[in-house]
């Protein structure tokens, strides 16, 4: 065939290759000489893996208007906001379907949370997918975890993750959660560390739950370079809480870890430095690899102990990781 560049044509032969074990159906032309040059080629299975929706970036407060974006991983029953892993359903009514796979739908419209909802567990799921590798996600609670929006049962909390249900629920208004990225990867990371370290079960220590809760708080910021968190959902541009705080401490007195979310603050502060020292590449993987080595009893010396052996293991050099002395120097800084 003839194929136009630059105002005149060349000939062109069309290829196609087909990889049945990915969905890969890519269809390209090239050169009809030696060189076999590429002139154009596009993948043609996108529709068969993937979607499009509307949703907002962050949340409303950071990024007032929604954007189109791809939703990756749709599975099963085409039309349907699900994959291997995650279900998304709302409190009230049937789930949003479109057999076209397009959810670009208005905020106005049904079903929009269920959508930001999807984008942003989906992104959660990917971002933990890359450090931890996909075996976490081989066990419960992600056989599907189930994420359940504009539930006025945990309006107080705005999100929860309840563990025995595999499901995380996700407040409605007057700011539905499901529309915030910050919230919906905090609870996600509650269930990934429900997953390793069950920092949140029954016997597990104020401390321990203290730290799940910093876990979470982290992860969000370091997924979206903000150390704002509940900035939107809260009212406060500032953030409801804030891991560059640098007032935040990890303190002795054994009635001071009641608070969990005082505790969470302090441990996200303290992953935050880290962070700054080392680079979010490096702090992200130590830090939830550090999950491995947590217990649900454990302790402010446990904790740093399993950054510590998470270091070793991924950074060795000699008898202790490559990042030890600043390990250890945001400990001593966060410690009261």
């Amino acid at each position: 065939m003839v194929w136009p560049v630059a105002g005149q044509g060349v000939w062109a032969y069309r290829a196609r290759v087909i990889d049945n074990s990915e969905p890969i159906d890519v269809r390209a032309y090239v050169r009809a000489d030696e060189e076999l040059g590429l002139l154009y080629a596009q993948d043609v299975s996108c529709s068969a893996s993937f979607g499009e929706g509307r949703v907002f970036r962050t949340n409303p407060a950071r990024d007032p208007a929604p954007e189109v974006v791809r939703l990756a991983g749709l599975e099963g029953r085409r039309g349907v906001l699900k994959t291997g892993n995650l279900k998304l359903i709302p409190a009230v009514g049937h789930a949003v379907t479109n057999a076209k796979r397009d959810f670009r739908l208005e905020p106005a419209e049904g079903g929009f949370e269920e959508v930001c909802a999807f984008h942003h567990m989906a992104n959660a799921m990917q971002f933990f997918r890359d450090l931890l590798g996909p075996e976490v996600f081989e066990d419960e609670p992600f056989g599907p975890l189930t994420i359940r929006v504009q539930d006025r049962t945990v309006s107080a909390q705005v999100g929860a993750f309840f563990p025995g249900q595999h499901m995380i629920r996700l407040a409605d208004t007057p700011h539905p959660a499901a529309r915030s990225g910050d919230i919906c990867l905090h609870e996600f990371t509650h269930a990934v560390v429900h997953r390793i370290a069950r920092l949140d079960d029954e016997f597990a220590s104020p401390i321990a739950r203290g730290i799940n809760e910093g876990f979470a708080d982290y992860a969000q910021a370091t997924f979206f370079n903000d150390p704002r968190f509940g900035d939107w959902v809260r009212d406060e541009p500032k953030g409801a809480r804030r891991c560059d705080d640098k007032s935040l401490r990890l303190k002795a007195d054994p009635q001071d870890p009641q608070d969990r979310y005082k505790v969470g603050a302090a441990w996200a502060a303290l992953l935050w430095d880290f962070r700054g020292l080392v680079g979010p590449g490096v702090a992200d993987a130590i830090a939830f690899h550090s999950l491995q080595f947590l217990m649900p009893r454990c302790t402010y010396d446990t904790a740093r102990q399993a950054l510590h052996h998470a270091d070793l293991a991924l950074f060795p050099a000699r008898r202790n990781g490559r990042h030890k002395a600043q390990i250890d120097q945001v400990f001593n800084g966060r410690l009261a």
